[in-house]
């Protein structure tokens, strides 16, 4: 669930202005996953803000891997389109449901797509049992 939270700041950080999930706001939101998806487009879009470079710092330091960082922020994308849909692109509605997951990510997580908790129960043990695995070595050492 660790990773859950720091999907949560990346949102926070992260721009996304619309009302309603019109073509607009369908284009924001197509952008958005665009740049949650594409490595190089969202490491230089992250070089522009402290907020972004210290959430993604965070998302790097939980993942362990570069293969867990860009699962990660592949499932940001996804839950980012089930929020927008949720809400009909209102970002108020999503900041109050985003503040809401912070007090009980589980809770959150349920309300997800069945495929999308899938994922998010997949890599959080992969990330899980990397992270434990890496602190074992660094014990023995």
């Amino acid at each position: 669930m660790t990773c859950f939270f720091f999907v949560f700041l990346f949102f926070n950080a992260v721009a996304f202005e619309s009302s309603e999930l019109d073509s607009a706001s369908q284009k924001a939101l197509d952008e958005t996953q665009q740049l949650l998806k594409d490595k190089s487009a969202r490491e230089n879009e992250i070089g522009k803000d402290s907020r972004t470079q210290y959430v993604d710092k965070q998302v790097k330091s939980i993942a362990g891997s570069s293969e867990n960082t860009e699962a990660i922020y592949g499932l940001s994308s996804d839950v980012m389109e089930e929020l927008v849909k949720k809400t009909g692109g209102d970002t108020t509605k999503m900041m109050e449901i985003l503040d809401k997951a912070k007090n009980d990510p589980e809770g959150f997580a349920k309300s997800l797509s069945p495929e999308t908790q899938a994922k998010l129960r997949g890599l959080a043990g992969k990330v899980g049992s990397e992270n434990t695995s890496l602190g074992q070595e660094k014990v023995r050492k």
